[in-house]
């Protein structure tokens, strides 16, 4: 497999700076040793500027490189910054609504999907004592049984 070959163009290694750098050294190696230009002057200095332009290309490359990476973290931040800050303002999409209650037997806190307590098929029960917490009684008022922010500081 030669230095141009197809495959040698393909695949990552070539755009590594140093895989750029080892293959335009091993080309210089190549033309030098082989005696390319002979004693063609006009040769020598063509081929000469022609890979002194693939080094200024490979320097200019290493800078994107480098350029890239830290754009890529900087990124990185921004990104987990937006997303702390989303989590922040619009909750966790994924998570359920809890709401707190509480038993009217035993008085413990009693955590349930707020979902559970509009549906008229589900009867919720006290895990600690049995007792049901819901539906309450027309007479009975809900907002007894709810736990308020209040209620948790005492």
């Amino acid at each position: 497999m030669g230095i141009l070959s197809r495959e040698s163009l393909q695949g990552k290694e070539l755009f590594t700076v140093g895989g750029v750098r080892e293959k335009l050294a091993y080309l210089r190696g190549l033309i030098r040793g082989a005696d390319f230009y002979g004693d063609d002057e006009k040769a020598q200095e063509i081929w000469e500027g022609m890979l002194g332009v693939f080094e200024s290309i490979s320097d200019s490359l290493e800078m994107v490189q480098i350029q890239q990476a830290e754009l890529e973290e900087y990124i990185e931040a921004m990104d987990a910054d937006l997303a702390e800050i989303e989590e922040e303002l619009y909750g966790d999409p994924d998570a359920e609504e809890y709401v707190e209650l509480e038993c009217p037997n035993c008085h413990e806190p009693v955590s349930v999907e707020e979902d559970f307590l509009y549906d008229d098929d589900i009867e919720l029960s006290c895990p600690e004592c049995g007792e049901t917490l819901y539906p309450v009684d027309d007479d009975d008022d809900l907002d007894d049984i709810f736990l308020d922010d209040e209620d948790d500081e005492d």
